[in-house]
């Protein structure tokens, strides 16, 4: 019952909020991201996180498998780069798409940023090697040999990135994504949304 009554509560707060209706609704999200377990202190996993449930929906399971924070590195070396969005064809454990998520007030900074973070991905790549790419919540486990078969590399904003040369536009603006963070953090603090995991 606590449960219903707090998700209740944060809800109407996204209702009543002038971020509801500028632009698509935000509200369902918090349904889908309630038991995520993110830790949505970090800026961006709000983002990434919205991109991954719209994903989900264009690339559906069991055929594909959608993940975000993905960390590659080289064997026995540091962290070289972290992939926001990988999408995966289930059949062959095939890499298809690749997306780098940045919302960022300054959206020209921002696509910059994703341009360097697409180039060197795709140079490391490219450079051969045995190069891991993992899950920071472990739920993948990846070599380069996955990625061998990438169709896409997109870049992934909110609402107005396309003016900007992003690729895909959010349906949403700056404003209500962080409102979403906002009551997730909320939620996660002081509610029955699941807390993220260390």
């Amino acid at each position: 019952m606590k449960r219903i009554l707090f998700s209740f509560v944060i809800a109407a707060s996204l209702l009543t909020s002038s971020m509801s209706f500028a632009l698509g609704d935000i509200r369902p999200y918090f349904a889908y991201l309630q038991d995520s377990g993110v830790d949505y202190v970090v800026v961006g996993a709000v983002c990434e996180q919205v991109t991954k449930v719209l994903m989900q929906k264009q690339y559906p399971y069991p055929t594909f498998s959608v993940y975000t924070g993905v960390e590659y590195s080289r064997p026995g070396g540091s962290t070289i780069g972290e992939l926001d969005v990988v999408v995966v064809r289930n059949a062959d454990q095939k890499a298809l798409l690749v997306g780098e998520v940045k919302c960022w007030k300054d959206l020209s900074a921002a696509h910059k940023k994703a341009m360097d973070q697409r180039q060197r991905i795709m140079a490391n790549l490219k450079k051969g090697g045995n190069i891991r790419l993992r899950c920071l919540d472990n739920t993948c486990n990846y070599n380069t040999s996955n990625f061998d078969q990438v169709q896409r590399f997109i870049s992934i904003s909110q609402d107005g990135g396309r003016q900007h040369g992003f690729d895909i536009d959010l349906p949403h603006s700056l404003e209500q994504l962080m409102g979403l963070r906002d009551a997730l953090m909320k939620c996660q603090a002081h509610g029955p949304c699941k807390k993220p995991t260390k």
